[in-house]
């Protein structure tokens, strides 16, 4: 069985790395230098050239697949990282293309960001930096600290991560409340979670907000100064999934209104434009979309990639295959 490798050289020095590729070579024969040689070739050279191959392994950077690529008769594309991105679309599915991707093997990082955001915001760590460090002052005089214990968290979207920081959130004793139209209602029993029937709702009976929704049409500028408006004073809203989902400016005059604090690892335009009010606010804390899993954890994601490779081609299940229908709703 033969593998084309699509992604980005630079995970083979992070992720799937010479021993893991050693191990990934004894399932199957891997062709890790062709993919950019495929993009130069005619378009009525590509499908074919694509199709000499039973599994196509994507991730970060990899080349897109043509819009009107046909896969071969149970092809598999697997992705080494979470998201298939523009490279594969709904309509590859649709055509038998199987996939495949990290699943939620690094899903717990992307919900430890979520935490650390979460209490960072409370704690005021944004404040107190540029207090002590910026300003050579001390304490605060306008702002107190606040505990996580007893909060009221919602979810916005209650996906994989979501799952995962869910049992983060336990020793803290908080109330979590989750907007998800597609969640069932026995997910949410098993995780024991309520489940609101609006976003509104879901803002205006929460403390704090932590978005993990997915980028689709349906999901665009959903925050937005009305949604946000539903936060009581104080409020908090953590966002480490996708930035289409805020009103960016809708956010920043929240901030100078003094009323919402805000962690952010995702933005409507990376990286965030140098004008953007959403910088040096004190109120808002920002990360360059570092939120994912750190270098330390992407193993996790090879090896994933590696068993569903070996479970292809024994026949077997894949780990949390991904339907056509569920790559129309993923983050």
């Amino acid at each position: 069985m033969k593998a084309l490798y699509l992604a980005s050289p630079d995970l083979l020095n992070s992720a799937l790395t010479p021993t893991l590729q050693e191990k990934l070579n004894k399932i199957v024969e891997v062709n890790y230098d062709e993919a950019q040689s495929i993009t130069k070739l005619p378009a009525n050279e590509i499908n074919d050239k694509l199709n000499e191959y039973e599994v196509l392994i994507g991730g970060w950077g990899a080349v897109q697949l043509p819009a009107d690529y046909q896969p071969r008769e149970g092809q598999l594309y697997c992705s080494l990282t979470g998201t298939f991105g523009q490279k594969v679309d709904y309509e590859h599915a649709k055509r038998g293309l199987r996939l495949a991707n990290w699943g939620d093997s690094i899903s717990h990082t992307i919900a430890e960001s979520a935490l650390m955001m979460i209490l960072s915001s409370l704690r005021l760590v944004v404040p107190y930096y540029e207090s002590i460090q910026l300003k050579n002052e001390w304490r605060l005089k306008n702002l107190e600290s606040r505990s996580l214990f007893d909060r009221k968290v919602g979810l916005l979207g209650f996906g994989l991560i979501a799952k995962k920081l869910i049992p983060l959130l336990a020793p803290f004793n908080v109330e979590v409340t989750t907007y998800d139209p597609y969640a069932s209602d026995e997910t949410l029993a098993e995780f024991n979670i309520k489940r609101s029937n609006s976003i509104e709702e879901l803002f205006s009976t929460s403390d704090i907000i932590s978005n993990h929704a997915a980028k689709t049409e349906q999901t665009n500028n959903i925050v937005n100064a009305k949604i946000l408006s539903c936060l009581p004073d104080d409020g908090i809203f953590v966002n480490t999934a996708r930035g289409n989902v805020l009103v960016e400016d809708d956010l920043a005059k929240e901030h100078k209104n003094g009323r919402l604090f805000s962690a952010l690892d995702v933005f409507q335009q990376e990286p965030l434009p140098a004008e953007s009010l959403l910088r040096n606010e004190p109120r808002c804390l920002l990360f360059p979309h570092q939120s994912g899993p750190t270098r330390d954890q992407y193993n996790k994601m090879a090896e994933r990639a590696i068993e569903n490779i070996r479970r292809f081609k024994e026949g077997e299940p894949l780990i949390m295959e991904v339907s056509a229908e569920q790559l129309k709703i993923m983050t």
